[in-house]
Parts: C-alpha cells; sequence; structure tokens
C-alpha cells in the first residue's frame, strides 16, 4: 500500500478552465488530499488509475487529510484533521487519554477507512508519495 498527497485540484470539480475531472472522473473529485493506495489498475505516461481510502498511517497526522494545513493541536493531530474540516473541537471531549484515542479508533473505522474513491490522479498532482 501506499499513501499519496496531492494538489488541492484533484478534491474540485471540473471548472470550465480545469476539465480533467469531467472528462476522466465523471466529476467525482478526489474526496481527501491525503489518501491510502489499496491498487493501482492503470498507467499511462501522465496519470495512474487507482482505488483508494482515507486513513491515518501512524497515530497522528502533521497535515490535514481534506485541506492540507499543517496541524499544531494534539486532538487534531489524532484525527488527522483540523477543527474546521473535522467539525470537532481542540480540546479533549473526553474524560481520558483512553477514551479520545477509543473515540479516534471508531472514527477511523468508522468513517475514514469507509471513504472510498477511485479514479484517475495526474501525476504530476502527486506531492508525496510513501509506500507503507
Amino acid at each position: 500500500m501506499r499513501k499519496i498527497t496531492v494538489k488541492k485540484y484533484m478534491t474540485k470539480k471540473a471548472t470550465p478552465e480545469f476539465d480533467f475531472m469531467a472528462t476522466r472522473n465523471n466529476n467525482v473529485p478526489m474526496p481527501l488530499r491525503t489518501m491510502i493506495i489499496d491498487e493501482q489498475t492503470k498507467e499511462t505516461p501522465g496519470m495512474i488509475y487507482v482505488k483508494a481510502h482515507g486513513d491515518v498511517v501512524g497515530e497522528t497526522m502533521q497535515y490535514c487529510l481534506c485541506c492540507g494545513i499543517k496541524i499544531t493541536n494534539p486532538v487534531s493531530q489524532y484525527f488527522g484533521m483540523g477543527p474546521k474540516c473535522g467539525c470537532h473541537n481542540y480540546v479533549n471531549p473526553f474524560d481520558t487519554e483512553e477514551e479520545l484515542r477509543e473515540a479516534v479508533k471508531k472514527y477511523r473505522t468508522e468513517v475514514l477507512q469507509k471513504m472510498t474513491w477511485e479514479g484517475w490522479i495526474i501525476k504530476s498532482a502527486i506531492i508525496e508519495d510513501e509506500e507503507i
């Protein structure tokens, strides 16, 4: 498996100036900027076709999976999303660290890992490509 991070335009629908999503992916953009590649089935000189899902690799993330902005808050780092993208508070809403970890685990399995996408990615849009 690989973890990739793409440029923001891969998470946007087609525009008159840039119709890639409409012509290649039925206008269905990637739901997150950082995703786990489960399978790469096709490749051209400039693109790859993948099946991917969302997930946090490791215990914490330093950058938001959705928008790519650096995450500074420890609670947000556990979720892999900043408070705006993840719709959560800056503070630990639980009584213990263990309760927080359990909530994060549930979020990862019930939300992130079920967030799937299949389509073409422009190779030049890939910012980071890491084997995991």
